[in-house]
């Protein structure tokens, strides 16, 4: 009997990530099989390794390193036998009971593409103790299911307040392989690598935000996004590009082949616009300037983290009672502790992760080959 479900992790170049993730998972015995899609440039440790060997529900494929992402996503999903299928990030975690019951809900509302739970945000950092200080933060978007009969109107919602991507959401297997192997074809970019498939699953279906707690994702206090780099990834050629091929899918779920385009591309221009202009963030431009100075790279990366925490912390003091909720009621208390002790027993810095993000997205080195893997490994 196929799983219900299957996880696949993407990684690259983030190897104590990796373990973090995969140990956390072995402790609570994920009732779900996992697949791993490493296109690093860096050879497999033996700390990882260990994790893999004689482990029957953890499957690692190794691609080769400049394989684009949508690319390596899209064929992992070809691999995987399971109804339902979900992303998980090497730095996040998702809890087995919020799996479950979005695949529950999926199972009896069959107009909705995707479903997912209430995300929180963790952080761990050094106090003055010199040990490390672990944070719950509740996500301070006011993000909502998507519920428009209308797939135009759900894609227009979607982009124009784009709080909630379906990205880490639970889909059905076949829809899943097919937004990827779309986004293939028409993105190559990070941005619209995301943005794309977000978009393709609430053109075939409606999404759903569960009032229980889903997964915990690792807090990004950097940012690689400047005006310069953000204009290239949703330049307009590469937008129209994007949203002639949601045309196509809007156009035979509607109908509608005259407007198809048209709607698409108001629906991406929405999203665009609002993204542009606030490029990199205007209050971080000073800041953001600073750190191609050698002799205030310190201080400008000090400020910027400074400023970025002052401003989660305003944000996540709002009342959220939907977060509350979910805690108090979702018996996860357990599942929340030990990914508490995971991070904090972990010894990754946060610049790690950070140049490895940036590194993710700009890599062009030859991939790495002639490695040897345990039984459960194969290579591509």
């Amino acid at each position: 009997m196929s799983p219900a479900a299957t996880i696949l992790i993407p990684t690259f170049n983030r190897y104590p990530y990796l373990r973090r993730v995969l140990a956390f998972y072995r402790s609570r015995r994920f009732p779900y099989p996992v697949l791993i899609l490493d296109s690093s440039q860096q050879r497999l440790p033996g700390y990882v390794r260990g994790l893999l060997e004689g482990n029957s529900s953890v499957k690692y494929i190794r691609f080769p390193e400049k394989t684009p992402f949508a690319e390596k996503l899209a064929r992992g999903l070809a691999l995987v036998h399971s109804g339902y299928s979900l992303f998980c990030a090497d730095d996040d975690f998702v809890l087995p009971s919020g799996v479950s019951a979005s695949i529950e809900f999926l199972e009896q509302n069959g107009d909705y593409s995707s479903c997912q739970g209430i995300t929180i945000t963790h952080s761990a950092t050094p106090s003055r103790l010199a040990s490390r200080r672990f944070r719950w933060n509740p996500s301070p978007e006011d993000a909502k299911s998507i519920e428009f009969e209308n797939p135009a109107l759900r894609l227009h919602g979607h982009l124009s307040k784009y709080t909630l991507p379906t990205f880490y959401a639970v889909h059905r297997t076949p829809l899943a392989r097919l937004i990827w192997n779309e986004t293939c074809k028409y993105t190559s970019d990070w941005g619209l690598s995301e943005l794309f498939p977000s978009a393709m699953s609430v053109i075939y279906g409606k999404m759903k935000l569960l009032p229980v707690l889903y997964s915990s994702r690792e807090r990004n206090l950097q940012s690689w996004a400047t005006r310069q780099r953000l204009e290239c990834m949703y330049s307009a050629e590469r937008c129209q590009i994007a949203a002639s091929g949601l045309a196509l899918h809007l156009a035979v779920v509607t109908g509608e082949k005259d407007r198809a385009f048209r709607l698409a591309w108001e629906a991406i221009s929405s999203y665009r616009s609002h993204v542009l202009p606030n490029a990199g963030g205007s209050r971080n431009k000073i800041v953001t300037s600073c750190l191609h100075l050698p002799w205030i790279k310190v201080f400008g990366r000090t400020l910027l983290r400074f400023q970025r925490h002052v401003r989660s912390s305003l944000l996540s003091s709002r009342k959220r009672p939907d977060v509350l909720k979910a805690l108090e009621n979702s018996g996860a208390d357990e599942e929340l502790e030990t990914i508490r002790q995971h991070v904090l027993s972990s010894s990754i810095h946060c610049e790690h992760l950070h140049s490895s993000r940036d590194l993710y997205r700009t890599s062009s080195s030859p991939a790495l080959a002639g490695q040897s893997f345990p039984a459960n490994v194969k290579t591509d």
